[in-house]
């Protein structure tokens, strides 16, 4: 932090005092000998210091649960819910990149790409994204919307979150896809 502080100096050609002003910078040692210049170095410090976004929390590992229900035409012939991991990465503007795996079903299930983003209010904005589907022969990529609201409750984070996702459309292959997970930061 910079001070801008007086000092009194004789003006040698005119033989008078001035007020100069000077600068200094509080380092390690701080300004002078005062031992208070520690404690102010520290709020300084502090106060120039930027707070990270409350939403950085949401950085970790959250477990829980994917359902799958059918709601058209098709069957759905896989676990009705399966316990899910999610590795969350969440930059300082609110982007989310999710790493998800299902350490149960990891070789039948389709591990998708996830990215969104968050705001102050711990609204989820949420993309899932599959591009391993075959749709009446056809390659597809499916993908999925997904908003909420992450809660406290006690010393955790709470997320439901779910969408319609439209697997193969023009054969009624529709699915609403639910997440339940937590974290404990």
């Amino acid at each position: 932090m910079l001070l801008n502080l007086p000092v009194r100096r004789r003006d040698k050609r005119h033989m008078k005092y001035l007020w100069i002003p000077t600068i200094c910078l509080l380092l390690t040692t701080g300004c002078g000998s005062s031992p208070d210049n520690t404690a102010a170095q520290t709020a300084t410090t502090s106060a120039l210091t930027p707070a990270l976004p409350s939403f950085m929390i949401l950085n970790g590992t959250w477990e829980g649960t994917q359902s799958i229900t059918s709601i058209g035409a098709c069957i759905y012939d896989g676990p009705e819910s399966v316990p899910v991991v999610m590795v969350w990465s969440v930059d300082i503007d609110g982007n989310i990149e999710i790493n998800e795996s299902f350490p149960d079903h990891h070789e039948e299930m389709n591990v998708a790409d996830w990215s969104g983003n968050v705001d102050n209010d711990m609204n989820i904005t949420l993309q899932r994204l599959q591009d391993d589907f075959t749709c009446d022969g056809v390659p597809r990529t499916v993908i999925g919307e997904y908003m909420s609201v992450v809660e406290r409750q006690g010393d955790s984070l709470q997320l439901e979150m779910g969408a319609i996702e439209e697997w193969c459309p023009q054969s009624d292959c529709i699915f609403s896809v639910q997440y339940s997970i937590s974290m404990n930061p």
